[in-house]
């Protein structure tokens, strides 16, 4: 069968939604499905190469003007663009769309309405409160519009939390009932290392002997949360803080003697990363359960996450340690986990069990192709 993957950025962007997409258009290539992949290209970064995938991708193009204004991921498609994705839906049997607030969702969503296609649309975010609450607002009733163009008409909607699921729930409704999947990870990669990787690690970043290693991994944006790990790192000038991603914020500008940017990273960096941390600072909000939570606690390093994200997480507070989003706050719940730690010399490996039972990627993966195998036979 042929299926169309729908999402803003192809996964050189680098977020959560794309390499999750990614993720799963390779599982349903091989599951012998003919996958096409439309996005706006990102050549930015260029972490991850299309050579070798088995799907087609089909570059779009347009302005990122709102994302250089606001941060948010947003490209507006050019008419082109926007003719050559209606075709490609015109031209599937499946369209698979992530999340709901971006042109290629909507125009995917009304070109396959028109075409008379079955949609498969993933909600991986809710609401992002901004400091800003004329943008919050405005970004609320977008959710609430865009909702009703994309989710409510939808063949199946499936969501990866349950804080996602509830504020969509209270603002549309849906066709069919939405299912609860997890995005699983690739456990084979993200994992615990020998002890001596983590100490040459520690080596090579020039990490101060007795400090602990605090990390952030994302995008330095409000939503998550860059200022509060800025602030947290000038009140703790004894913690060593590596961040690593990209952004319109620079962290390169705070002049912070014990922060270091080591930008984006491949998989294999990230998992070093993880394993040299202690612990993953995350105060972010608005985007249900992000992907570097599971890749963390799978290498065995425990998080302090806003109590939005934790909602989302569900684990153990000694595993993912939820903090009200303030500097003193943040501060208390990163030195509680600290101390735990020092008490529970078995927590990484107690981490990583977790992650590997509750996010197994293949589950995921058979979940996914058993849905689309069920929409195909309803069909028929």
């Amino acid at each position: 069968m042929k299926i169309l993957i729908a999402t803003h950025y192809h996964p050189e962007h680098l977020g959560g939604v794309e390499l999750s997409a990614h993720a799963l258009g390779l599982s349903l290539s091989e599951q012998g499905h003919q996958v096409s992949w439309c996005a706006v290209s990102w050549n930015a970064l260029g972490a991850i190469s299309d050579s070798g995938e088995p799907f087609t991708r089909i570059a779009l193009s347009g302005t990122n003007c709102i994302k250089r204004w606001t941060g948010l991921p947003c490209p507006i498609l050019s008419p082109r663009s926007i003719i050559r994705l209606i075709r490609a839906v015109k031209g599937a049997d499946l369209v698979f769309i992530h999340d709901t607030p971006y042109l290629v969702s909507i125009v995917a969503s009304l070109a396959a309405r028109a075409y008379k296609k079955r949609v498969l649309v993933l909600q991986h975010i809710g609401l992002v409160p901004y400091k800003s609450s004329l943008l919050s607002g405005l970004m609320h009733l977008c959710n609430i519009i865009f909702a009703r163009i994309v989710l409510t008409p939808a063949t199946q909607v499936v969501f990866n939390s349950l804080d996602v699921e509830h504020y969509f729930r209270s603002i549309t409704s849906f066709s069919y009932p939405p299912r609860q999947i997890p995005l699983g990870i690739n456990t084979a990669l993200f994992k615990i290392l020998p002890e001596q990787s983590r100490q040459d690690l520690h080596e090579e970043l020039g990490i101060r002997i007795g400090s602990a290693l605090i990390i952030f991994v994302g995008r330095f944006v409000e939503e998550k949360g860059i200022e509060f790990v800025r602030n947290v790192a000038k009140h703790l000038p004894e913690h060593d803080f590596v961040i690593a991603g990209y952004g319109p914020i620079d962290p390169n500008k705070w002049g912070l003697g014990n922060v270091q940017v080591v930008g984006v990273l491949s998989q294999e960096q990230l998992v070093k990363l993880y394993n040299a941390a202690d612990l993953l600072l995350l105060p972010s909000i608005g985007e249900g359960l992000p992907l570097v939570i599971q890749e963390s606690l799978a290498c065995g390093t425990s998080c302090v996450v806003s109590y939005e994200t934790a909602l989302a997480a569900e684990c153990p507070e000694e595993l993912c340690r939820p903090s009200a989003r303030t500097v003193t706050d943040l501060i208390e719940a990163i030195e509680g986990l600290l101390a735990l730690q020092r008490d529970d010399l078995t927590h990484r490996e107690r981490a990583a069990l977790y992650a590997a039972q509750r996010w197994d990627q293949e589950e995921g993966y058979k979940s996914y192709n058993s849905l689309v195998a069920s929409m195909f036979a309803a069909e028929s």
